[in-house]
């Protein structure tokens, strides 16, 4: 008997109601089949099944009937948000592969739609910490699952998860993992459950091992500038002790495969795919300089066609092997303007919620959030650099998630509405100033 098969296929239509009813339950739901991929877990009847298809279609429709609803926010991160989207409409309509162009853009469509409505669903710290809880479980099971299995063994073969995931693939698993991190630890801290918190401290340390047997050079950067800055902020020595306890353990058993890699950061030049990755760096910039506008569209860099045009020495394509490459590449300077813009206002916005506002200081778990948040951006950053991820579902939700602390923390601190007392004989018991000077 399928046994995984069942279990999977019962919870998920068993859960298919509850998305109708409370859509932003269905959008945990979603998240969670869209990152962790549980359909790639099985191995019969289960594997085949559209989940995140009817997850989404009972999703939907309940949205539309739901009371639940707020107005979206509109805040400067949120119409970047906005206006990248409709920027990657516009750009398709110019790309130079159209049908492959198309697809992409319903694909990258599809995850800024459930952004866009989690947007909606999701101003309230409750529910944001479900949202964090579930993306950071999402990812740290592959996690956890994979760092206990490369200390066991010290395997030489990549960590990879999925292709069925939105991070599939080592660079896609190391980047999240990268990302994830600063959730693991910020959720676990502030967690009152002590079995849970035990649980993500402990999927915490299995990250980082997990992290370094991707492979993946880019999440190596990521993940070292991540826990640097993590160690700068916490400035505790248990905390500083801890990391450095799992650094030593990771590194006594990460094979020599592991450190040959690592050198190649510093040798670049005599690493073919480095230099790959110059060239085509290189390209982008010829391109982008003759279609300054709107760029190629998607997939327009990953053509044959465009290397064989402005490399001789190349005649099979190559991804853009960094987020500002593909941007500025694929959607030209608006775009890369763009998205730039919008990393600035997110990392900005998180900076200025740590901060007094009118004479309130901010709650306690709104700094907590805002450094784990900005922790994560920073890895997205860094290890995007240098791999092709401009697209990646995870990110844009890690901006969804900014732009709902970023309400929150607005409604929290919101100074109390000034009220004067209404004269003897009057109806009423008070009225807003505002008001009392528009009525008179």
């Amino acid at each position: 008997m399928p046994i995984r098969d069942l279990v999977l296929t019962v919870a998920i239509f068993g859960a298919l109601p509850v998305c109708f009813f409370r859509p932003w339950i269905g959008l945990l739901v979603w998240n969670c089949v869209g990152i962790m991929a549980p359909q790639w877990l099985v191995w019969d009847f289960a594997r085949f099944i559209p989940f995140a298809q009817l997850t989404a279609a009972a999703t939907l429709p309940g949205l539309l009937l739901s009371s639940d609803r707020r107005q979206l926010p509109s805040t400067l991160e949120a119409w970047l948000l906005y206006a990248l989207w409709t920027w990657f409409v516009v750009t398709t309509f110019f790309a130079v592969v159209p049908e492959r162009a198309w697809d992409k853009l319903s694909s990258v469509s599809k995850s800024l739609l459930f952004v866009v409505i989690a947007l909606s669903l999701f101003q309230d710290r409750r529910r944001l910490r479900y949202l964090l809880l579930v993306i950071a479980a999402s990812v740290g099971f592959y996690g956890l699952k994979g760092g206990v299995f490369a200390l066991l063994t010290r395997t030489e073969t990549n960590l990879v998860i999925p292709n069925g995931s939105s991070i599939g693939g080592n660079t896609g698993f190391g980047l999240a993992l990268v990302m994830t991190l600063p959730l693991l630890f910020y959720l676990a801290a502030e967690e009152p459950r002590r079995w849970l918190r035990y649980v993500l401290q402990a999927t915490f340390a299995a990250s980082i091992a997990a992290t370094v047997f991707t492979y993946s050079r880019g999440a190596f950067l990521g993940l070292a500038a991540v826990l640097a800055l993590l160690a700068l902020k916490r400035r505790r020595p248990a905390v500083l002790a801890a990391m450095l306890a799992i650094g030593v353990v990771v590194s006594s058993v990460a094979p020599q495969r592991w450190f040959e890699r690592v050198a190649t950061i510093a040798n670049y030049q005599t690493d073919d795919s480095a230099m790959s990755r110059l060239e085509t760096w290189r390209l982008t910039v010829r391109f982008a300089l003759d279609h300054p506008l709107f760029g190629g569209g998607f997939w327009s860099i990953e053509n044959d066609d465009l290397y064989r045009t402005y490399l001789d020495s190349y005649t099979t394509a190559f991804n853009a092997h960094s987020i500002w490459f593909n941007m500025l590449g694929e959607h030209g300077f608006p775009g890369l303007a763009l998205f730039v813009g919008l990393i600035s206002a997110c990392w900005l916005s998180l900076r200025a919620l740590r901060k007094s506002r009118d004479g309130v200081s901010p709650s306690g778990w709104i700094v907590s959030y805002s450094h784990m948040l900005e922790l994560a951006l920073l890895g997205y950053v860094v290890s995007g650099t240098f791999l092709s991820v401009a697209y990646l579902e995870l990110f844009y939700q890690l901006v969804g998630a900014i732009i709902l602390l970023h309400v929150i923390a607005r409604r929290e601190t919101a100074p109390e509405p000034a009220w004067i007392a209404v004269p003897h004989g009057e109806p009423g018991i008070g009225v807003n100033r505002v008001w009392d000077r528009w009525v008179r």
